[in-house]
């Protein structure tokens, strides 16, 4: 399986281990790196690329330039263009209208710092035996689901939480389940780690509870988290109509592909978006 990534946006997969007793944990595989200003690898990388008497402003607080979170992304012309194209292009195309795009960074000087480039990884794939072949042994360790989702996701869920929560919904759990008890009844152990490029590291609690209603797995993610078991905090956060709800969520869009018995072919997947501007009607129809 190869995975490319260009940006912030985060690929976790869970890998279902055996254990002796025949409860089994899951183990999370971390597929990508954050590449934002906090990352050492994408800090090496601009500071490379640039100038030395650059290298103290290439990233500034931990984003580009001191302005932008993702050091690689699609668009962000600002950061990519010479000021003088910027200028030219908002006097020819903007200005007649009424309308004027942003100004250069004050530090940008020798573009482009966001690159669109990804980052290619890659690793093998092991899958359970076909129900049909019983001369083949089942594997004690075996990749099961991976979750592909922008960083609003990872800003209010840890990778342990994404993997518990899908783990717990792929065995059927129902209903509201304190925090404490899903780390007991589905758990979780750290595998590759990757590179977290987040401003703040999210940090698990055990206090309330997650929500199991939601027969769609890209849905179940995001209503928890942005509200877990608390469907009232919920409402109130889908609520906030843009620009405002910017302040207090991220969008989110979220991608869960996973292998069942070892139907390869049959893989399946789901796919569901909340974007910050999205709400009232059209948000409470995702959820």
């Amino acid at each position: 399986m190869y995975v490319a990534v260009t940006g912030d946006s985060r690929a976790v997969a869970g890998v279902y281990e055996e254990t002796d007793d025949g409860k089994g944990t899951w183990r999370v595989e971390v597929l990508t790196e954050d590449q934002t200003g906090r990352n050492p690898n994408e800090l090496k990388r601009l500071q490379s690329e640039h100038p030395a008497d650059e290298a103290q402003s290439v990233v500034r607080n931990g984003r580009i330039l001191g302005g932008l979170e993702p050091s690689r992304a699609f668009g962000d012309a600002r950061y990519k263009w010479p000021r003088e194209v910027q200028e030219v292009l908002n006097k020819a195309f903007l200005e007649p209208r009424g309308e004027s795009m942003r100004a250069a960074p004050p530090t940008l000087k020798t573009p482009p710092y966001v690159i669109p480039t990804p980052v290619v990884t890659h690793r093998p794939l092991t899958f359970l035996p076909l129900p049909s072949d019983a001369s083949t042994p089942a594997p004690r360790s075996a990749l099961r689901f991976l979750v592909l989702a922008t960083d609003g996701l990872w800003d209010e869920l840890s990778n342990e939480d994404v993997v518990a929560l899908v783990g717990g919904h792929l065995a059927g759990l129902r209903g509201t389940i304190p925090k404490a008890e899903l780390a007991q009844r589905v758990p979780t152990v750290a595998g590759s780690a990757g590179v977290d490029g987040k401003e703040k590291a999210v940090r698990s609690t055990q206090r309330g509870s997650w929500a199991f209603e939601d027969d769609n797995v890209g849905t179940h993610l995001i209503r928890n988290a942005l509200g877990s078991g608390d469907a009232e905090h919920l409402q109130k956060l889908v609520s906030i109509p843009a620009p405002h709800s910017r302040r207090f969520r991220d969008d989110i869009t979220v991608t869960v592909v996973w292998w069942e018995d070892g139907r390869e072919a049959q893989a399946q997947a789901e796919r569901v978006a909340v974007a910050p501007g999205q709400a009232g009607e059209q948000a409470k129809a995702k959820l």
